[in-house]
């Protein structure tokens, strides 16, 4: 019963954002609606209805990527052709609609895509042919690209974007 009831929060939540999001697609700056539905675009843009959507956009691709690692977790094929799909139409998503307030927190997030993107085509094309020697070490890079990607995005979100915590921080610091 529970898993019914997830899967329907699952399925109708994105839905209900995305209408939510566009009915009032032209009033998200107002403080009666921001303050009760701010969340689902917060730090974006809202220029657009397509700025406005990533947070709904990021948490369904978050949802899907854990189904299909649920759901077809005997098909790794498919598993990773799905999430390198996702990727690449995050990837694009990003790239046209640009929906971070700071485009800095964009471009890296394209940056993070395309690793993902360059990750799975480098395991795809030289699994195969490579040693066992040879492919823990192409996974151990995979793993140290990935990561150092991961931490330059933590250090731009702690220090590096004006309102950011980092600067907050520094705020508080400074009014005392």
């Amino acid at each position: 019963m529970s898993a019914l009831i997830s899967g329907i929060f699952i399925i109708l939540f994105p839905l209900y954002g995305s209408i939510l999001l566009y009915r009032h697609r032209g009033g998200l700056d107002e403080p009666h609606f921001k303050s009760h539905w701010g969340i689902l675009y917060a730090a974006v843009r809202v220029k657009t209805y397509l700025q406005s959507l990533f947070n709904v956009l990021a948490m369904t691709r978050r949802w899907i990527m854990v189904g299909t690692l649920v759901v077809l977790n005997a098909y790794p094929y498919f598993q990773v052709s799905i999430m390198t799909f996702l990727s690449l139409l995050n990837a694009a998503y990003l790239m046209a609609e640009a929906p971070w307030l700071v485009r800095k927190q964009t471009n890296i997030d394209i940056i993070g895509e395309v690793v993902v993107y360059v990750n799975v085509w480098t395991s795809l094309l030289f699994e195969m042919s490579l040693t066992p020697e040879a492919r823990n070490i192409l996974g151990w890079l995979q793993i140290v690209n990935t990561s150092l990607v991961m931490l330059i995005g933590i250090a731009n979100l702690v220090i590096g974007i004006p309102g950011s915590i980092g600067h907050a921080v520094d705020a508080v610091q400074r009014a005392h």
